[in-house]
């Protein structure tokens, strides 16, 4: 019996490990968590050098103008970037392909109006402030191109999978104004912010074409529809009300991110905005792995959004959760013990960030360790209440930000955005374990369901 025994272990290993190779689940997060961890380690690089290659002022500038262009960039999506994930997905089983096809175009259309719109307003605001036309240009185009690149990089992890879309936001673009800066720390050239905004409309242009390629052949492998288009299209009323309350939500995300160097920088000065950036994009390098997962979760959100306590979403919030409670606590001890070493990447006067960059790893870990809560609300019918919620915390935030750090300075302003940040996760968690019935936060891995406490209607 036991020599008969003894060929079912290998056998049933390799049935396993076949199995997780199939599995679509794993794989996606896996290759989710590649790009993540590689784009932000281009991206770290890419602000190293530039902070080098410019000096602390100038770097400061940059920080301000690049927090403001991101800001606008987000603004001009009109919440496109998230309704296409829910449109698609809803078009394709109610019409097939067809019907998709028909709300990727209704999305596109309004994308490529709004952005070009905002960016011109932006070009001249900028001007307006005080800026050069060329410079003015330079900053219009990039908030033009960067909000089409975000939408495609929806669209593309949607329609053709994540390498095409994220591989794209992550890495291709990132390339050229990092080889920008090191080009001018090695000839001695001068290098500004306006030059490192020209680098970056090169980069994302490539990768618009890239992305668009791998979109525009997934289109073309999808079987013809049979099915009634118009009726599988929600109406143009319910499109609209929808979009709009995604589009608040996703500025209100942005403004979280951008809206502490915008503050600071108009407040104190550039030198100010400038260790403050630093320290931010330190600070949230140990998320690496938890905005890695986002981008692996928001897709199954999206796709499991009408039964959210389904085994699909189950799954994906744990696999999210498990993952993001390892990478909060590696990154915090590696942020602690090596924040001067990271620092001294930018230049010895960013050694005044440290006590900034410790006080706002709270508040990007009290964040990760929430889970994708906004990708949840937003996702499943909710997305009112979650922007209702935001909103209060980003005026909040504008609030006790500007105290802050007109009576404080630099370390007020970092105390009172990790405060808010605290209290934003936890607010927003409890907002979504009542109203959809589900605790994304690794907290919720220690319950006896897992990140789920039962649903609510």
């Amino acid at each position: 019996m036991r020599d008969l025994a003894l060929p079912r272990l290998p056998a049933r290993l390799s049935a396993r490990l076949r199995d997780l190779r199939t599995r679509t689940g794993p794989r996606d997060l896996a290759l989710a968590l590649v790009l993540k961890v590689g784009g932000s380690g281009l991206a770290f690089l890419m602000l190293t050098l530039a902070a080098r290659a410019m000096g602390l002022h100038e770097f400061g500038v940059f920080a301000y103008w690049f927090s403001a262009l991101s800001f606008a960039a987000a603004a001009v999506l009109l919440g496109q970037e998230a309704a296409i994930m829910i449109d698609w997905q809803r078009a394709l089983e109610a019409g097939g392909p067809a019907a998709a096809r028909a709300a990727l175009r209704r999305s596109t259309r309004l994308v490529l109006i709004a952005a070009p719109a905002g960016g011109a307003l932006t070009a001249c605001a900028g001007h307006l402030a005080g800026a050069g036309w060329l410079f003015s240009a330079l900053a219009g185009t990039f908030s033009v191109l960067l909000a089409v690149l975000v939408y495609g990089t929806h669209v593309a992890r949607t329609v053709a999978g994540i390498a095409r879309g994220d591989g794209q936001f992550e890495l291709t673009w990132r390339l050229f104004p990092t080889a920008g800066a090191a080009l001018a720390l090695l000839a001695g050239l001068p290098f500004h912010a306006e030059t490192f905004f020209a680098w970056a409309v090169g980069g994302i242009l490539v990768a618009l074409a890239i992305q668009a390629a791998g979109v525009g052949a997934a289109l073309r492998g999808a079987a013809a529809a049979t099915g009634p288009v118009r009726t599988a299209l929600d109406p143009t009323r319910v499109w609209a009300a929808r979009s709009a309350r995604l589009w608040l939500g996703g500025v209100l995300d942005a403004a979280n991110q951008y809206v502490d160097v915008f503050l600071i920088g108009l407040l104190l000065s550039p030198v100010e905005a400038g260790l403050y950036y630093a320290a931010a994009r330190i600070a949230a390098l140990f998320a690496i792995v938890s905005a890695g997962l986002h981008v692996f979760s928001s897709r199954e959100i999206a796709r499991h959004a009408a039964d959210p306590a389904g085994p699909g979403m189950r799954e994906a919030l744990r696999l999210v959760g498990a993952a993001t409670g390892l990478a909060v606590g590696g990154g915090v001890l590696v942020v602690v013990t090596g924040g001067q070493i990271l620092l001294d990447l930018f230049g010895a006067a960013f050694h005044a960030a440290y006590l900034p960059l410790v006080i706002l790893t709270v508040g990007v870990a009290a964040m990760a360790l929430g889970g994708p809560v906004p990708a949840v609300m937003r996702l499943t019918g909710h997305e009112a209440a979650y922007a209702r919620i935001a909103g209060l915390f980003v005026l909040a935030r504008c609030a006790c930000v500007a105290t802050a750090a007109l009576a404080d300075g630099l370390i007020g302003a970092s105390l009172a955005s990790a405060l808010c940040s605290l209290a934003c996760a936890v607010v927003l968690n409890a907002s979504c374990r009542r109203r959809v019935g589900i605790d994304p936060s690794v907290l919720g891995l220690f319950g006896g369901a897992g990140p789920f406490r039962g649903t609510h209607p």
